[in-house]
């Protein structure tokens, strides 16, 4: 899967903290996985983010378009999942405590 490629080696995080922004809101894709290792980059990276899983169930491609029964349900396991982790960030584990 590309999307988790990308993420998993992707300089954003660096270069935007790097260029001074400690905090950031990232949005990945309709899937779950990618979203979650997205916040497992920028918790690795340091950085306090805002991660969110987009939810599609209208105005997209066909291929890309979720039920919305699905896009809750996915939204519902993302956050768990998310919390669920152990996180070495201090700043994240402030917001999921």
């Amino acid at each position: 899967m590309a999307f988790i490629f990308f993420f998993k080696n992707s300089l954003v995080q660096e270069r935007t903290l790097k260029n001074g922004t400690t905090t950031a809101s990232y949005f990945a894709t309709i899937h779950r996985s990618s979203s979650e290792i997205l916040a497992d980059v920028v918790d690795q990276m340091g950085q306090r983010g805002f991660i969110g899983k987009v939810s599609m169930d209208c105005f997209g491609p066909e291929y890309y378009i979720e039920t919305t029964e699905e896009a809750l349900h996915e939204a519902e396991e993302f956050v768990i999942n998310v919390l669920k982790r152990k996180v070495e960030n201090p700043f994240v584990k402030s917001l999921c405590s």
